[in-house]
C-alpha cells in the first residue's frame, strides 16, 4: 500500500493506480482500502499524493456509499487536506467533504470539531451547494 499510495501522486499512472485501488475495494472491502490510503497519504509530503488520495476516496465513496467507508477517518484526513497550502489539495478535500455530505447528510456535522472558523465557513458553503440523498435514496 505505501507504494500504491505514493504512485497516486505520479501523473503518468494515477488513473491506473486509482482503478486498481477501486478494484481492490471490491475484493477486500472499501473500508480497508480507504484506511490504507489514509494511513499512507497522511504522511505524504507531495501535494499531488494528497490531492489524488482525496479524489480516490471521493470515487470510492460515490461508488460504494459512505456506509462502507471509514467516515470518521475520512473526515480527519479531509481536515488535514483542507488545511494544506496547495489550492488543488484544498479543492479536492472540499469535493470530498461535499461527497460525504451528499451521502451522510447533516450527520457529518457532528464530526466537524476543532476546525478553524474560516475553514468551517468554506466547508459550510460547499455543503450549501449539495443536496444530500434522502434516506434510502442512494
Amino acid at each position: 500500500m505505501p507504494f500504491l499510495s505514493d504512485k497516486l501522486g505520479d501523473v503518468k499512472v494515477v488513473n491506473s493506480v486509482s482503478e486498481l485501488l477501486l478494484s481492490m475495494s471490491e475484493v477486500v472491502t472499501p473500508k480497508y482500502v480507504a484506511l490504507q490510503i489514509i494511513k499512507h497519504a497522511s504522511s505524504a509530503k507531495s501535494p499531488n499524493v494528497i490531492k489524488e488520495s482525496c479524489n480516490t476516496l471521493l470515487r470510492m465513496t460515490d461508488d460504494f456509499g459512505v456506509m462502507t467507508m471509514p467516515l470518521k477517518e475520512m473526515i480527519d484526513y479531509a481536515i488535514i487536506a483542507v488545511n494544506n497550502s496547495n489550492p488543488a489539495v484544498r479543492t479536492s478535500s472540499m469535493a470530498l467533504f461535499a461527497m460525504m455530505y451528499k451521502h451522510a447528510g447533516e450527520a457529518i456535522k457532528n464530526f466537524l470539531k476543532d476546525i478553524k472558523e474560516s475553514t468551517m465557513k468554506l466547508i459550510e458553503e460547499e455543503f450549501a451547494k449539495v443536496t444530500p440523498f434522502k434516506k434510502g435514496e442512494y
